[in-house]
């Protein structure tokens, strides 16, 4: 029995399974691009066997013949899970063996059973109240939360401590975080329900519908105030042929046909085969199974057959979850089927499976909704905030109160939880997300577990292998003179680039227009506060991929062949204000990039145009020749476009844009009153496309558009506002070219300007300190009921929230201009060039063999590292955001971790080996934000669901810092395959020593960040809709490298993967890596589909393949990794 627990225990079992997940995820994440996310978690992650289909593993568009239907069986997701259970539980009995002291087993003992009694504790919700939300801070919430983790995370280490020893306590602990994660994934499939709540403003309802169960509904009326409903489970009438007989029904049900995924039309039309009811005037039709993420829902459908019980034919009837109004979300009420047998009269509805708040419909608890709230971001339709006020009533336990719910701040009660999920389109209904999931504070202790365990390991081997390094004959650091001034000189010239980029021009303000200061004029433009410099930057990259433009330099009247034409460049305020003046040069500039070869011909465009920019002007009477190729792809996803669709797509946004920002500035009317009219409702239509807000308003909480504001002094019969003449005045100056009249009428409007703000910065802040004094007040009120409080509480909490979101409007409003605008200018992310040269220096380190080059580079690199993180800390300044709040920003932190930690890895061994992997990863990971800068703004402001800073300060940050781990080990395996092709291991010991080491370190970092991140992401998940895991494909890409990361330490703890074996392993790691931090947007399904492109889909797949290429390489023979070894050859 003990030998086959101890092959049970095997490490080479744990990394077979490991190896099976992985595929079983990767498989389930390309499968959801056909099926519903539930259909591949029932079949393949929650399944015992499951049937995979080789299709998945190529691109669509591939004509794959035989393969196309080609699969393979394999372990599903329950029979792996319960591998790795018996694997682990071999693993404790046989691997992490108990000391044999009786005393210290005995106080393990104890510490055991503290620890269980205190986890089952929190499960059960024994220190939570029976009904609580959060007033306040929310991040206090997750705190407490992970901090109530922190107790049995504590008793269970010193458990392990005494039961298994110093050594073996924190791998044990780590392993058991584990087991509770399996645990919870378990519990969630036995118990968790999801299901939604649709409640209308100033209505009730004390039902709940099951997001993914469903069922038809017979009821029967009995008299003015009782029905009786007869509910009948989809899984009786899901297919063909089904029928459905019931002693309290008085017909018999066929299904005819039945959809899983539904459309109806929106014409009127009948449904094929229906005969009475709803199908004769609505089209039902099937559809693609959706992917079951974020509002993607599927429509259940059908066509079913009534055949009274004495055989009368009661007609085929239509049925879809369309004509229930809560699917909808609608206040409408619902389409009945409608038909009477018998003299009874019967009402049917497909519906979703109904439950009530206290599990009986008999209970009189209630939820009624007091008011729905809507909060955009200015001049955007981005949700900031949306928040249901609510009263619960539960008369049995003396429940009378109002509470607030909003996005990432749910309400617990009765062992359910409700989150703010969506509402209607007329903002009139909310609809709640209610979870029921009685271990979801099993990972939070996980988390909290792991964390504990994991900072215990590897601080234990971190403080062993300092001791051995600085027990080292360090290498001679001797640096002479003349290699300080190469140093120097490196340093001086790129601070000479910095401050030639930001030196400010000399204006005669008589001759000249000041674009520095027009520059300095604050907009909200997509939701945040910024200057002129900014939206005109930003608007200028959109246009052209580039932050200047160049003007032709002409001499006189002479005509100049385009090959000798001169051009200088010319700063973006200068094209921004041609624009909205609408000034004739600004249709003259070469600012539209269009490099689609197709695109070119069919504007009858310079193919061989130098670096492919051209003006409207060339090709403006050519656009109305691409309409019918324009309406073709209207309705195809990103992922279904050609490559000339898709630069079709981005040419249209250019054009739209180019014409926002002309028609939000037009001051160009007709002044007749059909004339203003026409112009104010122009204006008015050009607000829902969100354009660049600038004028202020003193006597409320608002911007608006030039163009709105003059039409709407204008219908009023009012003369204009001081802000709004100066600026159009301004403009018309620009127009004509009169540069001091211009810089006046400037100057004019910024000290309006800074009258307005100050104006409204009063007012705000005494409202909110008005607000935050009654806040406090009412807290220490002991004389209201609880109920009392906590309504009082709700809604000053509101107030104080809506309030900290104007006074961030109009603060910024002036504050950050001329810091953001000096951030522009030195465009700290756009010196890509410069971690060029540092490879540079590398490689000439290398091929001379003279380490005072790298000595110099390093010194170089640090003031590079420097400049970039004072980057990361001036976006956190300007956005008031953590480093990282989308793609952009994850490549500069990512770029920014692997250059500091690669620096410190320098900085210990002397090597070269530091600096090359942060020149390199500088240069790539810049280079890669450069791409994706190219849209324009970098700093959008955060949707509702996402804008929490506690987990973008936590999750974000600690996953991105797994994925620099994960890339730092990969260069580190590639160096060593380079070095492996001219020198053996035997050959250069320390070397290979040191490029070990430093990848089981960051490797051993990787798994901590990633593993802890992975989990702190599905508490952010838990937090906002209920579901801890969802497998979506971020989740799952998040996953891979966690298991990477371990099968990696595995093979090393097991000796099945030596020296050459761990490198190759880690540069795959940097495949599994750029899937999931990229290759999973390109996927288009999900909760993070965003950022496809064709060509990032491309760049993505090279990054794979170089990766996975690279590892395999290092198997060939020619490598020289065990020459002159006769014993234990690496794998």
């Amino acid at each position: 029995m003990e030998k086959i627990i101890k092959n049970l225990a095997s490490l080479k079992i744990t990394i077979t399974l490991f190896s099976l997940s992985m595929f079983l995820v990767l498989a389930g994440t390309l499968a959801q691009m056909d099926d519903g996310i539930w259909t591949v978690v029932d079949e393949i992650f929650r399944s015992y066997l499951t049937k995979i289909e080789l299709k998945l593993f190529f691109p669509r568009a591939w004509d794959l013949g035989f393969l196309s239907k080609a699969y393979i069986y394999m372990p599903g997701g329950f029979l792996i899970g319960a591998g790795l259970f018996i694997n682990l539980t071999s693993a404790y009995l046989v691997k992490f063996k108990l000391v044999k002291n009786k005393k210290h087993l005995a106080i393990g003992a104890i510490f055991t059973v503290i620890s269980l009694i205190f986890t089952f504790a929190i499960v059960k919700g024994y220190f939570h109240e029976e009904v609580s939300s959060t007033v306040g801070a929310a991040y206090m919430r997750v705190v407490y939360r992970l901090a109530q983790g922190l107790l049995p995370s504590l008793f269970m280490f010193i458990a392990c401590w005494f039961l298994y020893g110093q050594k073996k306590a924190a791998v044990v602990l780590i392993h058991f975080s584990v087991f509770l994660l399996l645990i919870a994934e378990l519990v969630t499939k036995l118990d968790a329900i999801e299901s939604t709540m649709v409640i209308p403003e100033g209505q009730s309802t004390s039902y709940l519908d099951n997001n993914i169960e469903y069922e038809l509904a017979v009821i029967e009326k009995l008299d003015a105030d009782q029905n009786k409903t007869t509910a009948i489970p989809m899984s009786m009438f899901n297919s063909a042929g089904d029928k459905i007989q019931h002693e309290s029904l008085p017909f018999t049900i066929e299904t005819i046909k039945f959809f899983k995924n539904s459309e109806m039309s929106t014409q009127p039309s009948p449904t094929e085969g229906a005969t009475a009811g709803n199908g004769l005037t609505h089209h039902i039709y099937g559809s693609e199974v959706s992917d079951g993420l974020g509002s993607s829902k599927d429509v259940p459908a059908g066509l079913f057959k009534f055949t009274s019980n004495d055989g009368k034919d009661l007609g085929t009837r239509a049925f879809s979850l369309y004509f229930y109004s809560n699917f909808t979300s609608r206040n409408l009420p619902n389409r009945y089927e409608e038909m009477e047998v018998d003299g009874k009269k019967y009402r049917l509805m497909l519906r979703n499976k109904r439950s009530y708040l206290k599990g009986d419909s008999q209970n009189t608890a209630t939820i009624s909704l007091i008011d729905f709230s809507f909060d955009r971001y200015m001049g955007t339709n981005t949700p900031r905030n949306y928040s249901s006020l609510i009263r619960l009533e539960d008369p049995e336990n003396g429940i009378d109160r109002e509470v607030k719910i909003w996005m990432n701040n749910p309400l617990r009660f009765d062992g359910k939880t409700f989150y703010q999920q969506s509402f209607s389109q007329d903002e009139s209904t909310t609809v709640l997300q209610v979870v029921r999931n009685s271990g979801w504070m099993l990972p939070y202790i996980s988390c909290t577990m792991a964390a504990v365990g994991m900072m215990i390991h590897f601080l234990l081997i971190l403080v062993k292998f300092l001791k051995g390094f600085f027990n080292r004959d360090s290498a001679p650091t001797g640096f002479k003179a003349w290699q300080f001034a190469i140093s120097a000189l490196l340093i001086f010239g790129l601070f000479m680039t910095l401050s030639r980029s930001t030196k400010t021009k000399e204006v005669d303000e008589t001759k000249e227009f000041n674009y520095e200061k027009a520059a300095t004029i604050p907009m909200v433009y997509k939701g945040r506060t910024k200057p002129l410099h900014t939206v005109a930057q930003n608007f200028l990259v959109f246009l052209s991929e580039s932050a200047t433009f160049k003007v032709e330099v002409k001499d006189g009247d002479k005509e100049v062949e385009e090959k000798y034409k001169k051009f200088e460049s010319r700063p973006p305020v200068q094209f921004f204000l041609e624009v909205i003046s609408a000034k004739p040069t600004a249709y003259e500039h070469r600012v539209f990039r269009i490099t689609h070869p197709q695109l070119i011909e069919k504007l009858g465009l310079d193919q061989k145009r130098h670096r492919f920019r051209y003006a409207l002007v060339e090709f403006a009477d050519k656009i109305k020749d691409l309409q019918g190729d324009m309406e073709k792809l209207r309705n195809l996803k990103a992922g279904e476009r050609d490559s000339y669709q898709t630069a079709l797509v981005d040419f249209e946004q250019r054009i739209q844009t180019f014409h926002l920002m002309t028609n939000a500035f037009s001051t160009s009317f007709s002044n007749t009153a059909q004339g203003i009219n026409q112009y104010h409702a122009m204006n008015k239509n050009i607000l829902k496309f969100n354009p660049p807000l600038v004028i202020k308003n003193s006597d409320k909480n608002d911007w608006d558009t030039l163009a709105h504001s003059i039409s709407s002094n204008l219908m009023l019969g009012k003369g204009l506002n001081d802000n709004t003449e100066q600026l159009a005045v301004s403009l018309y100056y620009f127009y004509d070219d009169k540069h001091k009249e211009f810089n006046e009428a400037i100057d004019k409007f910024l000290e309006i300007n800074k009258e307005i703000r100050q104006t409204r910065l009063t007012a705000i802040k005494s409202e909110l300190e008005e607000s935050r004094t009654e806040f406090t007040k009412t807290k220490a009120n002991n004389e209201l009921s609880k109920n009392e409080k906590d309504t009082k509480l709700t809604e000053l909490s509101s107030q104080e929230h809506r309030l900290e979101g104007e006074l961030q409007v109009w603060e910024t409003a002036e504050s950050k201009t001329s810091f953001e605008i000096t951030f522009n200018k030195i465009n700290p992310f756009g010196l890509y060039h410069w971690y060029g040269l540092a490879f540079v220096l590398c490689a000439l380190s290398w091929l001379f063999r003279k380490p005072w080059i790298n000595r110099c580079n390093l010194h170089f690199l640090t003031v590079l590292a420097a400049l970039h993180t004072w980057g990361l800390i001036a976006r956190v300044y300007i956005s008031d955001y953590p480093p990282i709040t989308n793609l952009y920003s994850t490549a500069i932190f990512i770029g920014w971790m692997i250059v500091v930690s690669a620096l410190i890895i320098e900085a210990l061994f002397k090597r070269g080996i530091g600096n090359i992997i942060a020149a390199v990863c500088g240069f790539l990971t810049l280079n890669i934000a450069n791409a994706l800068s190219l849209d324009g703004d970098t700093m959008q402001m955060m949707q509702a669901v996402l804008d929490t800073k506690f987990f973008l300060m936590t999750h974000v940050i600690t996953i991105n810092m797994g994925y620099a781990a994960t890339y730092i080990a990969a260069m580190a395996g590639i160096i060593s395959l380079i070095y492996a092709l001219f020198k053996s291991e035997k050959e250069n010991k320390e070397l290979f020593k040191i490029l070990n080491s430093t990848i089981y370190g960051t490797i051993a970092f990787a798994i901590f960040f990633s593993f802890i991140g992975t989990i702190l992401g599905g508490l952010w998940a838990d937090d906002s809709w209920g579901r801890f895991w969802g497998w979506d494909p971020k989740e799952n890409g998040a996953l891979l490298i966690v298991i990477w990361c371990a099968i990696i330490l595995h093979a090393k703890m097991a000796g099945i993967a030596r020296s050459r074996g761990i490198a190759l392993l880690s540069i795959f790691g940097g495949a599994v890596t750029t899937w999931s931090w990229f290759g999973v947007n390109q996927l288009s399904i999900g909760l993070h589909s965003y950022g496809f492109t064709s060509q990032a889909a491309f760049y993505v797949m090279l990054a794979v393949v170089t990766f996975t290429g690279l590892s395999l390489i290092g198997l060939l023979p020619f490598f020289q990794w065990n020459k002159g070894k006769k014993a234990s050859k690496s794998k």
